[in-house]
């Protein structure tokens, strides 16, 4: 996977945003990716054999050329995917209602009503919702143990949105401070996944994971009887591959720090990814509790440990994470 940062701006204020340091670490008069910048990252990934352009920012939709970045895509073969917070300005709304579902879908980013995004900021949201209907995939980042999960399948069914949710975890960025998940929750989270993704499946919503989750997370059994192979949660934590504006790319934004490259002109994704996992390696023992270094989930491969970046928070802190979810648990079905 590889995601085309196009701005380094944005229009909302989430307090686990993990772009922050890398954004305002950014000058002003770099902070929207000119057009030959972005044709050079569809190069990228041409020759990386992906079909599909990831766009985000910061709120991507926000950048003054953007309708003619989807443009250039589609013309290209690619099919374009929209990483949004769902604050999105009405020129680009008109071109977004405009193009075919089969080129182009926007994962829309949602806060749980009554949280910490304004009324106003809400209505826009729903606005987008109602809208663009189908073409809408919505994306919800969990930064607390007890988030709201519901109103996800009220809106896909109110705004006759795609029938799936995207599910990420609010993780740390190295060396910054924002607002993140504690892997201490993740059993009480992973309760809480369960049981929605029952009532998920139930009304036939897929369900898909972002990265950083582990299996241990999750009650015994849940996984098996939900039909979720460990590996898909448990492995993924790896070079996700951000280009930047000035042909930088980064393994994710939580590394930024860690691991950064320019962005290559005649070597793939595969090269990059590559020489990213070697230089992220030191930091793999890194994992986010003490039991993992004999969990019989990483012994088989199916988990890695979860996200580096939290790895690395744990063996800071002097608070000693222990883990719950081994305890046998009560799934209301």
């Amino acid at each position: 996977m590889s995601n085309v940062s196009i701005t380094q701006r944005c229009n909302r204020g989430c307090s686990y945003c993990f772009a922050e340091d890398v954004m305002r670490a950014t000058p002003q008069a770099a902070v929207y990716m000119p057009l030959d910048e972005f044709e050079d990252s569809l190069d990228f990934l041409e020759r990386s054999g992906v079909d599909y352009v990831s766009v985000l920012g910061g709120e991507p939709t926000i950048h003054p050329e953007f309708t003619e970045m989807v443009d250039r895509a589609i013309a290209r073969g690619f099919r374009v995917l929209v990483l949004s917070g769902g604050l999105i300005p009405e020129r680009v709304m008109k071109k977004l209602e405009a193009t075919s579902d089969n080129e182009l879908t926007v994962m829309m980013n949602v806060a749980p009503p009554g949280g910490e995004f304004s009324q106003r900021e809400l209505e826009k949201q729903q606005a987008v919702m109602r809208r663009l209907g189908a073409k809408v995939v919505l994306g919800l980042n969990i930064d607390g143990p007890r988030v709201p999960l519901d109103f996800l399948l009220d809106w896909i069914d109110e705004y006759q949105l795609t029938r799936a949710v995207r599910l990420g975890l609010a993780h740390p960025i190295v060396g910054g401070a924002n607002a993140y998940l504690d892997p201490r929750d993740y059993p009480a989270v992973g309760r809480r996944v369960a049981d929605f993704a029952f009532r998920a499946r139930d009304v036939e919503v897929q369900i898909e994971f972002d990265c950083g989750w582990v299996p241990c997370m999750f009650p015994p059994g849940v996984m098996e009887e939900l039909g979720i192979p460990p590996q898909q949660v448990g492995l993924r934590c790896n070079p996700i591959l951000d280009i930047l504006p000035g042909r930088q790319v980064i393994s994710c934004y939580p590394l930024a720090k860690l691991a950064r490259e320019a962005l290559p002109l005649e070597q793939d994704g595969s090269w990059l990814a590559d020489r990213f996992t070697e230089r992220l390696g030191q930091y793999r023992p890194m994992m986010l509790y003490r039991e993992c270094a004999t969990c019989a989930w990483r012994e088989r491969g199916e988990c890695s440990g979860g996200c580096i970046a939290k790895g690395m928070r744990r063996m800071q802190s002097p608070v000693p994470i222990t883990r719950s979810a081994s305890r046998p648990v009560q799934i209301e079905r």
